[in-house]
Protein backbone atom coordinates (compact mmCIF):
# COMPACT_ATOMS: atom_id res chain seq x y z
CA UNK A 1 0.00 0.00 0.00
CA UNK A 2 2.58 2.59 0.61
CA UNK A 3 5.67 2.89 -1.27
CA UNK A 4 8.74 1.46 -0.19
CA UNK A 5 10.68 4.79 -0.28
CA UNK A 6 8.72 8.31 -0.73
CA UNK A 7 10.52 10.75 -2.56
CA UNK A 8 10.47 14.12 -2.58
CA UNK A 9 8.61 16.15 -4.07
CA UNK A 10 5.43 15.75 -3.09
CA UNK A 11 1.72 16.73 -4.00
CA UNK A 12 -1.29 16.10 -2.15
CA UNK A 13 -4.42 17.06 -3.41
CA UNK A 14 -8.22 16.48 -1.61
CA UNK A 15 -11.17 18.15 -0.62
CA UNK A 16 -11.01 20.87 2.55
CA UNK A 17 -10.82 18.58 5.77
CA UNK A 18 -9.87 16.02 4.58
CA UNK A 19 -6.42 16.13 6.32
CA UNK A 20 -3.88 17.27 3.36
CA UNK A 21 -2.41 19.80 5.88
CA UNK A 22 -1.80 17.37 8.84
CA UNK A 23 -0.05 14.94 6.47
CA UNK A 24 1.72 17.13 4.51
CA UNK A 25 3.29 18.48 7.92
CA UNK A 26 4.16 14.98 8.63
CA UNK A 27 5.72 14.18 5.23
CA UNK A 28 7.71 17.51 5.23
CA UNK A 29 9.08 16.25 8.49
CA UNK A 30 9.88 13.15 7.55
CA UNK A 31 11.08 14.29 4.41
CA UNK A 32 13.24 17.21 5.67
CA UNK A 33 11.65 19.40 2.96
CA UNK A 34 9.20 22.60 2.95
CA UNK A 35 5.42 22.22 2.86
CA UNK A 36 3.40 24.82 0.96
CA UNK A 37 -0.10 25.16 1.33
CA UNK A 38 -1.84 26.33 -1.46
CA UNK A 39 -4.76 27.98 0.59
CA UNK A 40 -1.53 30.28 1.67
CA UNK A 41 -1.22 31.26 -2.03
CA UNK A 42 -4.83 31.07 -3.22
CA UNK A 43 -6.29 33.78 -0.69
CA UNK A 44 -4.56 36.93 -0.67
CA UNK A 45 -4.98 37.89 3.06
CA UNK A 46 -5.63 35.29 6.22
CA UNK A 47 -8.75 35.75 6.53
CA UNK A 48 -9.68 33.66 2.93
CA UNK A 49 -11.72 36.32 1.40
CA UNK A 50 -9.54 38.01 -0.58
CA UNK A 51 -8.10 35.93 -3.78
CA UNK A 52 -4.97 36.51 -5.45
CA UNK A 53 -4.88 37.43 -8.64
CA UNK A 54 -4.52 33.74 -10.84
CA UNK A 55 -1.91 34.50 -12.27
CA UNK A 56 0.41 36.13 -9.65
CA UNK A 57 -1.06 32.34 -7.94
CA UNK A 58 0.12 30.46 -10.73
CA UNK A 59 3.38 32.37 -11.04
CA UNK A 60 4.20 31.66 -7.21
CA UNK A 61 3.11 28.11 -7.28
CA UNK A 62 5.54 27.52 -10.62
CA UNK A 63 8.72 29.40 -8.35
CA UNK A 64 7.94 27.02 -5.11
CA UNK A 65 7.40 23.83 -7.78
CA UNK A 66 10.94 24.83 -9.20
CA UNK A 67 12.62 24.17 -5.62
CA UNK A 68 13.95 20.44 -5.56
CA UNK A 69 12.53 19.33 -2.42
CA UNK A 70 8.72 20.07 -0.95
CA UNK A 71 5.42 19.17 -0.19
CA UNK A 72 2.62 20.64 -1.76
CA UNK A 73 -0.95 20.37 -0.61
CA UNK A 74 -4.18 21.88 -2.67
CA UNK A 75 -7.48 21.65 -3.22
CA UNK A 76 -7.30 24.16 -6.06
CA UNK A 77 -6.79 21.70 -8.89
CA UNK A 78 -5.71 24.62 -11.38
CA UNK A 79 -3.07 25.38 -8.70
CA UNK A 80 -2.37 22.19 -8.02
CA UNK A 81 -1.50 21.77 -12.01
CA UNK A 82 1.15 23.99 -12.04
CA UNK A 83 3.42 21.70 -9.52
CA UNK A 84 2.16 18.27 -10.75
CA UNK A 85 4.70 17.43 -13.43
CA UNK A 86 7.78 18.18 -10.82
CA UNK A 87 6.51 15.90 -8.18
CA UNK A 88 7.68 12.39 -7.52
CA UNK A 89 4.68 11.35 -5.67
CA UNK A 90 1.03 12.13 -5.73
CA UNK A 91 -1.28 11.65 -2.76
CA UNK A 92 -4.97 12.06 -3.30
CA UNK A 93 -7.32 12.17 0.20
CA UNK A 94 -9.89 10.66 -1.87
CA UNK A 95 -12.68 10.73 1.18
CA UNK A 96 -15.88 10.71 1.99
CA UNK A 97 -17.99 13.87 2.93
CA UNK A 98 -18.78 12.99 6.36
CA UNK A 99 -15.12 12.53 7.37
CA UNK A 100 -13.85 16.04 5.30
CA UNK A 101 -16.99 17.68 7.09
CA UNK A 102 -15.69 16.14 10.77
CA UNK A 103 -12.31 17.77 9.85
CA UNK A 104 -13.44 20.96 8.93
CA UNK A 105 -15.55 20.90 12.09
CA UNK A 106 -12.87 20.21 14.43
CA UNK A 107 -10.42 22.60 12.52
CA UNK A 108 -13.04 25.22 12.76
CA UNK A 109 -13.10 28.44 10.53
CA UNK A 110 -9.50 30.58 10.02
CA UNK A 111 -9.61 33.22 12.58
CA UNK A 112 -10.41 36.67 11.38
CA UNK A 113 -12.52 34.95 8.36
CA UNK A 114 -15.74 37.13 8.15
CA UNK A 115 -19.02 36.08 8.96
CA UNK A 116 -20.43 33.79 6.67
CA UNK A 117 -17.19 32.21 5.45
CA UNK A 118 -17.09 29.00 7.53
CA UNK A 119 -20.61 28.30 6.01
CA UNK A 120 -19.43 28.52 2.57
CA UNK A 121 -16.40 26.59 3.21
CA UNK A 122 -18.93 23.64 4.23
CA UNK A 123 -21.26 24.22 1.33
CA UNK A 124 -18.29 24.91 -0.99
CA UNK A 125 -16.52 21.41 0.39
CA UNK A 126 -19.78 19.89 0.67
CA UNK A 127 -20.27 20.20 -3.37
CA UNK A 128 -16.77 18.92 -4.10
CA UNK A 129 -18.19 15.53 -4.93
CA UNK A 130 -20.53 16.88 -7.81
CA UNK A 131 -19.48 20.35 -9.17
CA UNK A 132 -17.11 20.71 -11.98
CA UNK A 133 -14.32 22.17 -11.54
CA UNK A 134 -10.50 22.22 -11.38
CA UNK A 135 -11.40 21.96 -7.40
CA UNK A 136 -13.42 19.02 -7.50
CA UNK A 137 -13.72 15.38 -7.15
CA UNK A 138 -13.73 14.44 -10.73
CA UNK A 139 -10.61 16.69 -11.88
CA UNK A 140 -8.54 15.64 -8.84
CA UNK A 141 -9.79 11.77 -9.92
CA UNK A 142 -8.02 13.10 -13.60
CA UNK A 143 -5.37 14.44 -11.98
CA UNK A 144 -4.35 11.17 -10.41
CA UNK A 145 -5.44 9.17 -12.87
CA UNK A 146 -2.59 10.82 -15.25
CA UNK A 147 -0.06 10.67 -12.90
CA UNK A 148 2.92 8.72 -13.86
CA UNK A 149 4.97 8.78 -11.15
CA UNK A 150 4.16 6.77 -7.39
CA UNK A 151 0.51 7.59 -6.49
CA UNK A 152 -1.16 6.83 -3.58
CA UNK A 153 -4.74 6.93 -2.57
CA UNK A 154 -6.31 7.42 0.47
CA UNK A 155 -10.05 6.30 0.61
CA UNK A 156 -10.51 6.94 4.52
CA UNK A 157 -8.50 8.91 7.52
CA UNK A 158 -7.62 5.42 9.25
CA UNK A 159 -5.45 4.88 6.31
CA UNK A 160 -3.97 7.99 5.90
CA UNK A 161 -3.42 8.27 9.94
CA UNK A 162 -1.34 4.28 10.00
CA UNK A 163 0.70 6.40 6.85
CA UNK A 164 1.39 9.14 9.05
CA UNK A 165 2.55 6.51 11.98
CA UNK A 166 4.57 4.12 9.51
CA UNK A 167 7.17 7.46 8.86
CA UNK A 168 6.84 8.79 12.55
CA UNK A 169 8.50 5.15 12.69
CA UNK A 170 10.69 5.01 10.10
CA UNK A 171 12.25 8.60 10.97
CA UNK A 172 15.60 8.78 11.97
CA UNK A 173 15.68 9.44 16.27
Amino acid sequence: MFPAKLGSPVLIIGNSGAGKSTLGEAIAVHLDCERIDLDRIHWKDKTSSVKRNEDAARDMVRMSAAAPHWVIEAVYGWLAQEAVSRATTLIWLNLSWEECEAGLLARGPWPHAPDGAFKALLDWARDYYVRMSPSSRPAHQCIFEAFPGEKIEFQNRAHANTFIESLNESSPQ
